[in-house]
């Protein structure tokens, strides 16, 4: 069994609708269960249909039918290929395969050793973090065709991230959340943790901080990850921030903006860099993950509820 990674061939990831056609699967007779969604389709329809249960399972007709109406992003997701020989309650028996939620789990996708985690899969297509993606397969022609399409795929990370224990330590009961404003042209805004020196992933020059408001862990902690839903029918989107993205530093100065506070809860994420580097922060879960020490990418780990301290 083998497992290929794309990392570097793409500016975004993950397009489906491009990976499948790329590999030539646009046409294949299988049954797509995806599962561990993270995704947010433009169109409605879409969206009520990720959102409505932990998983979807579409023929490969469904699937690039929803792909021509609505080239989405998936940030988090497992493709399963299943033949389509398979009825939907035998392969719904089987345990869903997971990627962003695999904390506690026997089987770590990223570091073990590659395998298909459903046992009717042919093969298993991963979408991590936006970040990038990767197959698992014993396929040779598959192989191939994911080697021509992403040629800079790489078999194994050669510098893992760092390893880190999960313990509350790293999640204070309190904490302080600034606005961070880029004070360069491109003049994007974020909101974050104030411990650090904070590092715009558009231009990748220092954030300006402005202001902080306190906030608070809230009592009990709920993974970031719509799989369990139904377990603990507590997981909430979190509110948008993406209004921030049209403040300037001039709008501040002229009074402009109102205040953060009207977030009342946000997710905090222990982010981690890679071993060579060691940085371990704590950032708002969907703010810039540019890594203040050496400029990659640091990746989201355990996520955290914080509400704002009244």
């Amino acid at each position: 069994m083998k497992k290929l990674i794309s990392r570097h061939d793409l500016e975004y990831y993950t397009m489906l609708k491009k990976v499948l056609y790329n590999l030539e699967l646009n046409d294949k007779d299988y049954m797509w269960l995806i599962s561990d969604i993270e995704a947010y389709p433009n169109e409605q329809e879409y969206e009520e249909l990720i959102n409505q249960k932990d998983y979807l399972l579409l023929t490969t007709k469904q699937l690039i039918k929803m792909l021509e109406d609505d080239d989405f992003q998936w940030i988090w997701a497992v493709f399963s290929a299943i033949p389509s020989k398979y009825k939907e309650e035998d392969i719904l028996k089987h345990d869903l395969p997971y990627c962003h939620s695999y904390f506690d789990q026997e089987y770590n996708p990223f570091v073990d050793e590659p395998k298909i985690q459903h046992p009717l899969a042919e093969f298993e297509l991963y979408a991590v973090d936006s970040t990038y993606m990767f197959i698992v397969t014993d396929d040779n022609e598959l192989i191939k065709k994911f080697k021509r399409s992403y040629p800079l795929f790489i078999s194994k990370f050669e510098d893992q991230t760092v390893k880190i224990n999960f313990k509350n330590k790293y999640f204070p009961n309190e904490l302080n959340l600034s606005l961070f404003v880029c004070s360069k042209e491109c003049s994007h805004a974020y909101i974050d943790t104030s411990d650090y020196t904070h590092v715009c992933e558009h231009c990748y020059e220092p954030l300006k901080r402005l202001y902080a408001l306190k906030y608070r862990k809230a009592k009990r902690n709920i993974f970031y990850s719509k799989s369990l839903v139904n377990k603990y029918n507590a997981y909430k989107e979190p509110e948008s921030k993406e209004y921030i993205d049209d403040i300037t530093l001039e709008d501040f100065k002229n009074g402009k903006v109102d205040c953060i506070g009207d977030i009342k809860e946000v997710w905090i994420a222990l982010a981690c860099c890679t071993k060579d580097c060691g940085n371990v922060e704590l950032i708002v879960d969907g703010s810039t993950q540019v890594c203040p020490r050496c400029g990659k990418t640091m990746y989201r780990t355990k996520v955290h509820k914080y509400l704002l301290k009244e």
